[in-house]
């Protein structure tokens, strides 16, 4: 099996059965207590403190939007203290949770407000650690990031990305929140979310990818709800390349890597990964400019520090007859790839990428002289 749509499905959502997901904590529920198994920065919290608006932010260190949404967050933080707001970020669904605490370090001053690990014990998976079931799960949430605000009488009372907060939040501080408005609001994310899920096991289930049941889902779900699209239009993408309609898939990855997607790496690396695809059928040759364009872009959201984009930039350069470059870039890819679960699979390509350099590196047989 290609580890890349695995790993890229991680770095979006948390792989485990939407349609086995019980909703069990709602906007209006008292929220659940805080259970992480690090305090990295700032003064830890045991409890939250009635009176108190808390804002809890769950990101992860592979996660661009999540690292772009704190100045933001630690804005908010400093600026809206005096009226008793306090934001806790908790890193979560980590590969590595031994590197967390490093990269909160280089963060620095960027970040002005706590950061706590979840706790996840030896053995489990990322996705069940304590904050991970009881926030995100039990809320049916499925996305990095995702915050929560817990009024002043400990109730969750919104949901959603950080981006959207500052309204909500000022709503609640000053006490015009319609909570029961927000409760309907959030039962439609979840919806949304439920078949976003499907997409996903029909992709990266046990069977295998199911393209068009996957196509039929995705179409279903950008009806029910069209704001969607940004978070399954890679996937059309990827899906539509893999059912050989390349003559479909181009003109829509144009479109949704300038109006859309640009500004998500993961989202644009799966777009660049499609076109170079080794499993696609092919009807068109592979645009590789336009591989190009949109990996070095996924490369740079993401600091040249993924080691899935950073392989899919390094597969276009191949594909392009670049063999040093490839290899560059794939020796930094496996590099940062240790001990993960896509290791083996960017080693393998990098060992493929170093025979073809060496091949055409290595001279021709002269030709006896007759």
């Amino acid at each position: 099996m290609n580890l890349r749509p695995a790993f890229l499905a991680l770095c979006a959502f948390v792989l485990s059965s939407a349609t086995a997901l019980a909703q069990l904590l709602s906007v209006g529920d008292p929220a659940p207590k805080l259970q992480v198994g690090a305090w990295l920065k700032g003064p830890p919290l045991a409890e939250f403190e009635p009176g108190h608006t808390y804002v809890v932010d769950f990101w992860a260190t592979w996660c661009g939007p999540c690292r772009r949404s704190m100045p933001e967050l630690s804005e908010l933080h400093k600026r809206l203290a005096p009226r008793g707001v306090r934001v806790i970020g908790v890193s979560v669904w980590e590969e590595k949770p031994t590197e967390v605490a490093a990269h909160v370090a280089q963060l620095g001053e960027q970040v002005a407000y706590p950061l706590a690990l979840d706790a996840v014990l030896p053995g489990a998976r990322p996705d069940q650690g304590a904050m991970a079931r009881l926030w995100l799960r039990a809320a049916g949430e499925r996305l990095l990031p995702t915050t929560f605000i817990v009024d002043g009488a400990g109730r969750v009372a919104w949901i959603g990305s950080p981006q959207e907060l500052a309204a909500p939040l000022e709503q609640i501080i000053s006490g015009a929140w319609d909570l029961e408005k927000a409760r309907e609001a959030h039962r439609h994310r979840v919806e949304v979310r439920r078949r976003l899920g499907r997409v996903q096991e029909l992709l990266f289930g046990a069977k295998g990818p199911q393209w068009n049941e996957a196509l039929a889902e995705i179409d279903a779900l950008q009806a029910f709800d069209p704001a969607s699209e940004a978070e399954v239009a890679a996937y059309r993408v990827w899906v539509l390349f893999n059912l050989g309609r390349d003559e479909e898939g181009y003109p829509y990855a144009r479109k949704i890597c300038e109006q859309l997607i640009g500004d998500n790496a993961i989202a644009l690396n799966l777009v660049a990964w499609s076109v170079v695809d080794p499993k696609a059928p092919r009807k068109l040759p592979s645009d590789l400019e336009f591989a190009l364009r949109v990996a070095r872009r996924a490369s740079e959201l993401s600091e040249a520090k993924n080691p899935a984009v950073l392989d899919t930039l390094a597969l276009v350069h191949f594909r392009r007859g670049e063999l040093e470059q490839a290899v560059a870039l794939q020796e930094r890819a496996a590099a940062l790839a240790k001990g993960s679960s896509w290791e083996s699979e960017i080693a393998q390509r990098l060992d493929e990428f170093r025979r073809a350099l060496a091949a055409r590196a290595k001279p021709a047989p002269e030709r006896p002289v007759k």
